[in-house]
Formats: C-alpha cells, structure tokens, sequence
C-alpha cells in the first residue's frame, strides 16, 4: 500500500515540526536571558541594592576584623589563625575582585536619565571608583602565606623578616573602601528606607554612636599594638598584661581609650614611654574633637525632632 508510508512520512514531519516549535522557544528564551545577563543592571534595582549590601557588609567587617588582625598578629599566629577568618578573607578578595565586574555592568544617572551604554559605563568607572576598588582589592594574603611559609628557604634573617611582615600594614589600603559606605548606604536609604523624621532622628543617633565606637575599636587597636613594642617599658609591661589572653588586652585598651576620649582619665592606665606619650596626646586631640562634633550632632538631630512633634501637635 502506497498510503502507508505517506502517512509515516507526514507523521515524521508534524514530529519534526513540533521538534523545532520546542527548539526555537528554548532558544527564544535562551537569548532574553541572555539580554537579560547582557543588559546593564539598574542601579537602583533589587540585584543591584542587595550587591551593595553585601559588599557593605564585607567593608565593616573589614573596619572591625583589619585592626584586631594588625594588633594581635603574633598571637592569632600562634592559635594558628581560626581557619574561618583566613577563608572569610579569601572570600572577600573574590567579591571585591568580582564587584569590580558588577561596576562595570551597572548603568548610572545623568541628569534624571538612565545611561545605559557600556562605553560610557566604563569610562566613568576608570574615570572614577576603578582604581580605589583594583587596589584594595589586592590579595594581601598572598605574600603573607609565602613569608609565613618560606621564611627558612628565603634565609631571612628574624629583624628583616618583622620588616617584611610589616606588609600587614598595607591591608590598611582596604580600608579607602570606607568612602564608599555613604555612598551606598545613602542609596539604600533614598531607595528603599523612608522613615519619619522622628525615626530618622533616632537612626541618626544611632549611626553617630557607632561612629565613635568604630574610632575608639581603631585607636584602641592601635594601643595595643604600642603596648607590644619592644622597648624596655611600655603599658602593657606596666600593667603585667604582656601575656594576657588578646580579649583581657583588647577590653583594658578600649576602656583607657573611651576614658581618654571623655575626658575621664582616670589614671589605672597611664602611657609609659615618649611613643604612647605622644599618641596620647593625639588621643586627647581626637577625643576633644568627637566631643565638640557629638554635641553638636545631637543637638541638631534634637532640634529636629522637636519641630517635627511641634508640627504634629
């Protein structure tokens, strides 16, 4: 019968049809994913914001985390670094690396209007951010580990070595990225946090508060690091906490800080040579400053919540 192979034939072609119907819609939503991936990401969009917050949140990890690692660095060598803190690291240089990448793909505002080409991305990236991120982006830990590692190959002596881990300094680069924490929080507030005045008030004071326990968490850091210099007398010495664990040091240097920072002085720590003498004096500088700046700060932000409740009534 003639008919029969006739009907397989237009089977097989309605098959094949209906095969390439399937193909060409896998395929047509292939590509809008792929202009999708290929479009430049909205600055003020979902992926863009919750990007931001993410690197935010690495960058005050670095504020608290980068002056501990610097102060206490020969301790945390001998616990042998909690391995969570050498991997959170290495974590973090990939997102900042890859964050570079993000800010190449997300488009910007110019005068109310969306720009969306990548050339003109990419030359107000370089024009801009660009070599603040590459830089702090650096992987520090890098050299660190082959120092750490190879010192007796190397045949560096024990002075040139503590010159060489004095590199541990440079990680202070990362902190730069702080300019950046307005910037992004200032867009995830316009964007998303829209409170009234009264609540915005309370965050303020809330924001100046940890403003100054993050400058007295680095100053304090940095006490610490005085007190374990080798000369012959210094606070820690003083104090007979040169072997203390890194948490009994860490809350004596906080607490001569905000002392010092209020005006308190109460005496119990006392800087010991003409290096601590000396940063104390800076210390004070500091701490009149803040003082002056608070006060007016929280005057302001009272101020503004009064009119605000004097309007309400």
């Amino acid at each position: 019968m003639l008919w029969y192979p006739r009907l397989c034939f237009f089977n097989s072609l309605e098959k094949l049809k209906g095969f390439m119907k399937s193909v060409g819609t896998r395929m047509k939503s292939c590509f809008g994913r792929m202009k999708l991936i290929k479009d430049p990401l909205d600055p003020l969009g979902a992926i863009r914001v919750s990007w931001d917050i993410l690197i935010l949140l690495l960058i005050v990890y670095d504020l608290i985390i980068l002056p501990i690692k610097i102060a206490f660095d020969d301790q945390l060598k001998e616990q042998n670094d909690p391995p969570f803190f050498s991997q959170l690291d290495k974590v973090q240089t990939a997102f900042f690396f890859i964050d570079i990448g993000v800010s190449f793909h997300t488009s910007y505002y110019k005068a109310g209007t969306l720009v969306k080409s990548h050339k003109r991305i990419a030359k107000r990236y370089l024009k801009g951010w660009f070599w603040l991120d590459l830089v702090t982006a650096f992987p520090f830990f890098w050299i660190e580990n082959y120092l750490d590692d190879n010192q007796d190959q190397l045949e560096i002596s024990s002075t040139t070595f503590r010159l060489l881990r004095l590199i541990r300094i440079f990680k202070l680069i990362r902190v730069i990225r702080v300019v950046k924490l307005k910037k992004i929080f200032n867009k995830i507030h316009d964007s998303y946090l829209l409170f009234s005045p009264t609540f915005e008030g309370i965050l303020q004071l809330l924001s100046l508060s940890l403003k100054i326990l993050f400058i007295a968490h680095w100053v304090a850091c940095f006490w610490c690091l005085l007190g374990q210099a080798n000369t012959e007398e210094t606070w820690l010495k003083k104090k007979d906490l040169q072997n203390g664990e890194i948490t009994e040091i860490y809350v004596a240097s906080l607490y001569f800080c905000i002392t010092t920072f209020m005006t308190v002085g109460y005496g119990d720590i006392t800087p010991s040579n003409t290096t601590e003498r000396v940063f104390g004096i800076i210390m004070l500088i500091i701490g009149c400053g803040l003082f002056g700046y608070s006060l007016d700060r929280i005057s302001t932000i009272v101020n503004a919540i009064d009119m605000e409740t004097s309007k309400t009534k």
